[in-house]
């Protein structure tokens, strides 16, 4: 539940999201949004921010120690 929570509430934030929902078994985040106000790619780069790796950002190495145990994963490239 807490990272479903963060990683949702990292786009809310953002300009445009209307709604935000994490899959938790296909690991996949489904995120409706107006593309005149933001992009995947800024909504990954938020995600990030929050902690969680993306297809196409990493999360910092401290925003993934920030992360509660429960929420930690294997890293690739790391």
């Amino acid at each position: 539940g807490m990272c479903e929570s963060r990683i949702v509430n990292a786009t809310q934030a953002i300009a445009g999201v209307t709604e935000a929902a994490w899959d938790k078994d296909k690991q996949l985040l489904k995120v409706t949004f107006d593309k005149s106000q933001t992009t995947v790619d800024g909504i990954q780069q938020e995600v990030a921010k929050a902690g969680h790796d993306t297809k196409a950002h990493k999360a910092t190495v401290d925003a993934y120690a920030a992360l509660p145990g429960c929420c930690k994963y294997e890293r690739l490239d790391q």
